[in-house]
């Protein structure tokens, strides 16, 4: 119980700190969103944005592990991918497009290993949610490594249509035809291990799976 009353005053209190944040964007007032955002950072990190942006989702997920307890590592790290997907809205909003977007990728992959860790969860209202962070990241191509997140993510999550688009746009990406032929076969043959009704659902019906499969192993030689 105590646990769980720390979680939620810590929500809370961070609830209003994302609306100080946001008010503050609508008024284009940057400087003081961004001091907002520092101010959350030291608070609940310890760090501030230009230390967190030299950590990869890794070494910020094992900063968390190590210093905190288990059951409020998720909590902490989906308000830090919040807090990094405002930052790059804060830099993008002064002018600097370019580490706006890295902080928004920043922020989606950490957001993306979150999602595809353990049982499958739904982001808590005040986070940016997947489609939110790809809207942001708009049309500029995925880091390979963020295109395979994303892909098992949406298959997690039984959106079996819109990983095959991922899927053929790491093939696009890509140029490692044996490794890449042997990720999207096993993709294939898990999803024909799914019900007709689970792949009805999630978009992608037997029969275009398995002329998927075909389209795949002629494009990808391996």
């Amino acid at each position: 119980m105590i646990r769980r009353d720390y979680i939620l005053r810590m929500v809370e209190e961070f609830v209003r700190a994302v609306a100080r944040i946001q008010e503050l964007k609508k008024k284009q007032s940057w400087g003081e969103a961004r001091s907002e955002i520092e101010k959350e950072l030291k608070q609940l990190f310890g760090g501030s944005i230009k230390e967190i942006e030299k950590l990869s989702e890794t070494e910020i997920l094992g900063k968390l592990i190590a210093s905190d307890s288990a059951f409020i590592v998720k909590e902490k790290a989906t308000i830090l991918a919040t807090l990094l997907k405002e930052s790059g809205d804060v830099a993008i909003g002064n002018g600097d497009v370019e580490k706006g977007r890295a902080l928004h990728l920043k922020g989606f992959n950490l957001l993306l290993g979150l999602l595809n860790r353990g049982d499958i969860y739904d982001v808590p209202e005040y986070s940016p949610s997947v489609e939110t962070f790809l809207q942001a990241l708009g049309d500029d191509p995925l880091p390979l490594d963020t295109l395979a997140k994303l892909m098992q993510y949406f298959e997690r999550t039984g959106n079996f249509a819109r990983a095959e688009d991922v899927l053929f746009e790491i093939a696009e990406a890509g140029d490692f035809q044996a490794e890449l032929r042997r990720f999207g076969v096993s993709f294939y043959e898990r999803l024909l291990a799914r019900t007709d009704e689970q792949l009805q659902s999630g978009g992608l019906p037997r029969e275009e799976v398995e002329s998927g499969l075909e389209e795949f192993k002629n494009r990808i030689v391996g």
